[in-house]
């Protein structure tokens, strides 16, 4: 009668394959990579690496992550990225720990997902009665002014106008062209050619500042001067 065959095997397959041992046979030795150079040397090679490559590093052993974790390459990836970021004018004295670098690659990034991808919550602020000629935020607050002659500070989560500060400013007739503010303390500047520094708790012009024969359209504002 008819039979299928059997399979011919090869006495070489018969043998029993090599078992791959397990993670609980494998010796905890160090890689060439970890043993033979220096930290320094380590960091600089994982400076080379592109954003996802680095975190995909970090995930490869826990002293692997140690090093990823330095805040040199995470300065880096932001600079290369987006430039330099934006600190306190006294950050070159307290040096490069000053800025948590990888809060600051990982913010920029997803705000960079949000605006690529539409992922956000568009509002509306509402209370200037004229245009609306500059803006400062910082974290939940804004500071705006306006051609009506007055400065407003908002909570950006809430939409609420917390403080206007109206001054002598008059709508239409001296608005008010530039606003920057840290802090407490706000400058504004107008085309009344002056120069106006309020107190956001109190609301109060602290200091007016004379000088300028015409309106005044820019201005930069640290702790210890305006310019």
């Amino acid at each position: 009668c008819y039979h299928t065959p059997k399979a011919i095997v090869s006495p070489v397959a018969r043998r029993k394959a090599p078992q791959r041992p397990s993670k609980q046979e494998i010796p905890e030795e160090k890689c060439l990579f970890d043993s033979m150079l220096p930290e320094e040397l380590r960091i600089l090679i994982f400076n080379f690496l592109d954003l996802r490559s680095l975190l995909q590093a970090s995930l490869v052993s826990t002293e692997w992550k140690r090093l990823t974790n330095d805040p040199s390459l995470w300065c880096s990836q932001h600079i290369s990225r987006w430039g330099c970021y934006k600190t306190p004018d006294n950050i070159l004295i307290r040096g490069i720990g000053a800025v948590d670098w990888q809060d600051a690659v990982k913010t920029r990034y997803l705000l960079d997902r949000n605006w690529r991808l539409g992922d956000c919550y568009a509002s509306t602020l509402r209370g200037h009665s004229g245009w609306v000629t500059c803006v400062d935020m910082h974290h939940n607050r804004l500071v705006s002014s306006s051609y009506d002659g007055t400065v407003r500070v908002w909570n950006t989560q809430t939409g609420n106008s917390l403080q206007t500060f109206p001054g002598t400013h008059q709508e239409g007739l001296s608005p008010v062209w530039c606003v920057q503010f840290k802090g407490d303390t706000i400058m504004s500047g107008s085309s009344d050619s002056l120069v106006r520094q309020w107190n956001m708790t109190t609301g109060q012009c602290v200091q007016i500042f004379e000088g300028h024969a015409g309106g005044v359209k820019c201005l930069q504002y640290n702790e210890e001067s305006a310019t």
